[in-house]
């Protein structure tokens, strides 16, 4: 069996391709949460907008006209509720993604560090499945070190 190289250079290129990708998630959320807060403004902008035209248009407003408003108020004021919960749950998902960026961006320059210094970088396998056999294959063929999942 020929022994396993591993190459830096690709290990490179797969943690800045996977920080790319972490950053377009993140950039996309803070989008949505932008969208949210656009959205929950316009709301409470068009409630009082409809409240203040119903008011100065009337001579005299009836007990349903003053249902209605109040109706139309409970509405949006619950339409907006629920947009803050939502953006609530996205800044959880935001400070989460946050994470992953940093992540990412760590795990890069580690590897940038080693292509610097000219290091080698050993390859573990981690495994749930693998079996013995498959286990010392792996080991034959370079790697540093084998670890069951069920061991960590």
């Amino acid at each position: 069996m020929q022994k396993f190289q591993f190459a830096l250079e690709k290990a490179l290129e797969w943690r800045t391709t996977r920080l790319q990708l972490e950053n377009a998630k993140l950039a996309k959320l803070r989008q949505e949460r932008s969208a949210l807060l656009q959205l929950a403004k316009a709301l409470v902008e068009s409630g009082k907008g409809a409240a203040s035209g119903m008011l100065e248009g009337a001579q005299s407003l009836t007990g349903a006209d003053l249902s209605s408003l109040a109706t139309y108020r409970q509405n949006i004021s619950a339409r907006v509720k629920k947009l803050v919960v939502t953006t609530r749950h996205c800044d959880r998902q935001i400070e989460r993604q946050t994470k992953c960026v940093v992540e990412a961006d760590r795990e890069k320059q580690l590897l940038e560090k080693l292509r610097e210094r000219g290091l080698g970088v050993p390859l573990l396998v981690v495994s749930g499945q693998i079996g013995e056999e498959n286990a010392a294959d792996a080991m034959r063929a370079g790697a540093q070190d084998f670890v069951m999942k069920s061991n960590l």
